[in-house]
């Protein structure tokens, strides 16, 4: 029994393919890149708009305001000058025993009007 050992054919062997050949898949990259920018640019313009809209909104709530101010600061005068009158009446009537008070004179050695700084309700 003769031993020899088993060698290549003469012609050589085909050639092995190692090289992975994988099909693309999904669009190119250039086309994902300008997707994903179209819609960053629509959000910002959206979020523009809506900034506007909120903006305007906020100038129309202050207008508003300014508008009725007038008459809530007359509210309010009218309020103060009627809680004036009767704070002065009880100060009357609870100092009447004092010599020399004056109700509703001021404590104040000026001429200057200042507002009551404590609300009286």
């Amino acid at each position: 029994m003769s031993r020899f050992q088993d060698g290549p054919p003469a012609e050589g062997y085909a050639p092995v393919r190692f090289q992975r050949r994988l099909p693309t898949r999904g669009p190119p990259m250039g086309v994902i890149v300008l997707g994903l920018g179209a819609m960053m640019g629509f959000g910002w313009y959206r979020l523009a708009q809506s900034n506007q809209e909120q903006r305007e909104a906020k100038r129309e709530v202050r207008a508003a305001r300014l508008a009725i101010a007038p008459f809530l600061q007359t509210e309010d005068d009218l309020i103060q000058s009627y809680l004036l009158r009767e704070t002065t009446k009880l100060e009357a009537v609870v100092m009447s025993e004092v010599p020399g008070w004056e109700a509703g004179k001021s404590v104040y050695n000026g001429n200057r009007y200042l507002p009551p700084t404590i609300r009286l309700f």
